[in-house]
């Protein structure tokens, strides 16, 4: 008994000081490591970030100059280009409207047929009367100009009735237009 008296007045003893000391440390302790731990999770979010755009720069600036390195050959978006590009002469050659496809055996031979110094503005097939946007064919046109053609909506297996040219085209009398019977036969 006497021990557990004795424990409790050498307790009661301790100075006020030394125990508010204490417990002040120990309360700035509590406040001040998250404040310290906030601190430096900002400092390294900080750096990460400066460090990511500095990196993302670095390699933006590197792709342009392999870019300019690079002849358009190897070059992606040159080459995607072009392969969109073949990719829609594609679907022109292949008709990709059924409904405008005209076949290009029958096209070539019309080609073939159109007379020296003739250039066909419009044409009249199916009893409708069509213009070529604008465009003119002879018997010097590319092998493409059936695009101009299937751009007029002409529908699948034609009866070309006639056709409206334009003789002579660049020499004073290339303002007359007159109508003639085209002689050519469609074969399925």
């Amino acid at each position: 008994m006497k021990d557990n008296v004795y424990l409790r007045y050498v307790i009661n003893l301790l100075p006020e000081e030394f125990v508010e000391k204490g417990s002040e440390f120990n309360q700035n302790l509590i406040f001040l490591v998250p404040v310290i731990v906030l601190f430096f999770m900002l400092v390294l979010t900080g750096v990460s970030f400066a460090l990511n755009f500095y990196i993302s720069a670095k390699i933006t600036n590197v792709n342009n100059q392999i870019t300019m390195l690079m002849p358009d050959a190897l070059n992606y978006d040159v080459l995607l280009k072009k392969k969109n590009e073949l990719q829609e002469a594609n679907r022109i050659l292949q008709g990709i409207d059924q409904r405008s496809k005209v076949d290009i055996d029958v096209l070539e031979d019309l080609r073939s047929n159109i007379p020296a110094d003739t250039w066909i503005t419009s044409l009249k097939i199916n009893g409708s009367h069509y213009t070529l946007n604008g465009s003119s064919l002879s018997s010097t046109s590319p092998p493409y100009f059936y695009y101009l053609i299937s751009k007029s909506k002409i529908l699948s297996n034609p009866r070309l009735d006639e056709i409206i040219r334009v003789s002579n085209k660049g020499k004073e009398n290339s303002g007359d237009v007159f109508n003639f019977i085209f002689d050519f036969e469609v074969l399925r």
